[in-house]
């Protein structure tokens, strides 16, 4: 647990700098997740601080006549085993291999036990319990060798015991076979049914829009996939990438399904989100009807956008995404929070003049915990022949419920752009999920 924490969970939290965060860490996002270089309650920052000097407090341990190697990476240590001193180097490239080799130097020859953990990712349990389990049929093999000598046995609470006299010029070899895996989570986990995700050694990997030219949603892998590792040096400080055949759905102009052949790559999940803000997903779908094809343009999705309060989660307004119900948390969403009681505004600047008479909105309501609500009252504008914004001439009411689409039909206008004006309660900020216009 402590491994697969400081290499996915820890790690992803700051970025490759070192000078900014995270606070949530996302499995999924559409571009809406970047690091930030403060927070008004800053405990992440300082927690990252405090934990990473304490690292090497974690790499061995001590108890009676008991040496323990519990994380793998390069260093040289002084530790004292019943008052004497032994010194430790390790010398690996893990997490990209699983080869590491121990040197034990002990002042004079000294009796004590070597406990070398074998991490539970090469004995096929991804954490303890039954949250998540390896669904290739893959057996990992391991094995610790003292001299060039294999050690027999098997792990008892997780480590190898080696006891012997030690003395100056031992060494310790390590092995982990290291292949990616396919890991699925329990059926209960209703969010990833139909999804695996992938590991290699402690790594959680992730597709990223960067390294694929495709819509990283309309993925469908195959139930076997095999990965290539490509190594990459001068990519995000140096990292392994995986590469496998996969395929892309999308939707053509006819509202016809259409498949092809692509190439999917991943990288490491502690190192997305440092080549600008777009798509990225940890749960990828090995079933049809978890995958989202990806849509035809529509006049929306080819609009520049713009609001009052512009962050980047505005794009998600566009994405086609809506929620399947009032309670719908797992599609993105844009707001305007912390602002309450103002009027704020949402722009559509169509690449040329389009006749328009229909948009619908789905209002994202947080509602009884967070701080947004569908709005007070809303209007749709349209930009008319002198640069004037005008209201449209609507034959219905402007729609304030959450989880349905809020229709508004409205006279055709032939316009440059659209606008959406909304009235905050007071007290309360709104959000959207979707807004589209034919």
């Amino acid at each position: 647990i402590l491994e697969k924490t400081l290499y996915n969970g820890m790690l992803s939290g700051v970025s490759l700098s070192g000078d900014r965060f995270f606070y949530p860490n996302p499995l999924e996002s559409s571009g809406q997740h970047q690091r930030s270089a403060w927070f008004g309650c800053a405990c992440c920052p300082s927690n990252i601080c405090r934990f990473i000097p304490s690292v090497p407090g974690y790499v061995y341990a001590v108890h009676e006549n008991a040496v323990y190697v519990n994380l793998f990476m390069s260093n040289e240590a002084e530790i004292k085993v019943n008052g004497k001193k032994v010194m430790l180097r390790q010398t690996t490239a893990y997490p990209w291999s699983g080869d590491i080799m121990v040197d034990v130097t002990p002042k004079t020859k000294q009796d004590f036990t070597l406990k070398v953990r074998i991490p539970g990712w090469v004995q096929s349990r991804v954490l303890p319990g039954d949250l998540y389990s390896y669904a290739d049929k893959k057996n990992l093999a391991y094995q610790v060798k003292v001299n060039g000598q294999p050690v027999m046995g098997k792990p008892e609470k997780g480590y190898i015991s080696i006891t012997r006299g030690w003395k100056k010029g031992d060494q310790v070899e390590v092995h982990f076979d290291m292949e990616p895996r396919i890991v699925k989570a329990h059926p209960a986990v209703e969010a990833d049914r139909g999804r695996v995700a992938v590991e290699r050694g402690p790594l959680v990997y992730c597709a990223e829009w960067p390294d694929n030219d495709f819509s990283i949603f309309s993925l469908l892998l195959g139930k076997n996939p095999n990965f290539n590792v490509v190594r990459k040096p001068d990519l995000l400080l140096g990292i392994d990438q995986l590469v496998t055949h996969a395929q892309s759905l999308s939707f053509n102009g006819d509202g016809k399904l259409e498949v092809r052949d692509v190439k999917l790559t991943l990288i490491p999940y502690y190192a997305w989100a440092h080549r600008g803000s777009g798509d990225m997903a940890v749960w990828l779908p090995v079933d049809l009807q978890t995958t989202r094809p990806a849509l035809p343009p529509t006049i929306a999705s080819e609009s520049r956008v713009e609001a009052s309060h512009p962050t980047k989660a505005l794009r998600s307004i566009r994405d086609g995404l809506v929620p399947k119900d009032a309670d719908d948390r797992s599609v993105p969403y844009y707001h305007w929070w912390p602002k309450e009681g103002s009027t704020e505004w949402i722009t559509y600047e169509f690449p040329q003049l389009q006749t328009v008479s229909h948009s619908m909105v789905y209002w994202f309501d947080d509602a009884p915990w967070g701080g947004c609500r569908v709005p007070g009252s809303w209007k749709i504008y349209f930009r008319d022949a002198r640069g004037e914004w005008v209201p449209v001439e609507n034959s219905g009411n402007y729609g304030t419920v959450k989880g349905i689409s809020n229709e508004v039909v409205f006279k055709p206008v032939t316009t440059s752009a659209l606008k959406l004006e909304v009235k905050l309660q007071e007290k309360a900020a709104a959000g959207i999920y979707e807004w589209d216009v034919e």
